[in-house]
């Protein structure tokens, strides 16, 4: 068992069994150049960021990018996990949270501890429905996996963690391995790089889609815009089937 610091928390991070027995060696990281779309910070503890690398471009959208935290070089392959904002589905970034008041900061401090460490940026609602969230939240784990050995990630060792509605995603990551219906669109071959991760830290996401309000396009509160649908309703669409699958 690993435990896991995150500010004034200490978490069990306990692995299903591995993926594979062996794991690639790290390599150094490249810079990225003046003409890279990433950008490069640094953080206390000999932490270093890459800001805005592409991970996907699902149709009819711009590219979907994630933040990268790295630690100091490491000898082994280091643990991955894959942090995923909440906001309700609807609202939220890579670099924002309401657990933290500065998360690259957290998300930094946990990377010092010996984990390479993703913030993800995903489609929101209600430009895009269910499953498209978790379809992006896919892409980034085997984007990462594919990856792994160009920045000293183990990609038999990968945790997904996510706050209020970013746990909710990271819990159907954890649970929806293998399930076509999710499957990230315009995916690279399933024997490439799974989407599949060994653990999850779900903080406070719901788990009961269908029991949050008795009605997804339920009648607008008095004050508020007529017929406006509430945030799982936005997430689901006008399809009841879809709470049960989320």
């Amino acid at each position: 068992m690993r435990w896991l610091r995150v500010g004034c928390l200490t978490l069990s991070l306990v692995p299903l069994p591995a993926l594979a027995k062996h794991a690639p060696k790290p390599v150094p990281v490249p810079l990225p150049r003046p003409d890279d779309e990433a950008r490069k910070i640094t953080f206390a503890g000999g932490v270093s960021a890459l800001f805005d690398i592409p991970y996907a471009t699902p149709s009819g959208s711009g590219p979907l990018t994630l933040d990268l935290y790295l630690p100091r070089p490491h000898p082994a392959p280091l643990p991955i996990v894959v942090y995923i904002h909440g906001g309700s589905w609807k609202g939220g970034d890579s670099r924002t949270a309401l657990s933290f008041a500065d998360l690259p900061r957290a998300l930094a401090g946990l990377a010092a501890q010996g984990y390479v460490v993703a913030s993800v940026n995903y489609r929101l609602s209600p430009q895009v429905r269910f499953p498209a969230a978790l379809q992006d939240v896919k892409a980034a784990i085997r984007w990462l996996r594919g990856h792994a050995a160009d920045y000293g990630g183990d990609m038999t060792r990968v945790a997904a963690w996510g706050a209020s509605a970013g746990g909710q995603l990271a819990a159907m990551a954890g649970t929806s391995c293998g399930v076509m219906r999710f499957e990230p669109e315009g995916a690279v071959p399933r024997d490439a790089s799974g989407d599949c991760v060994e653990a999850v830290i779900d903080w406070f996401g719901p788990t009961d889609l269908q029991n949050l309000a008795p009605d997804n396009s339920k009648p607008a509160a008095e004050g508020s815009a007529a017929g406006s649908a509430s945030e799982e309703g936005n997430y689901l669409g006008c399809e009841p089937r879809l709470a049960r699958l989320a």
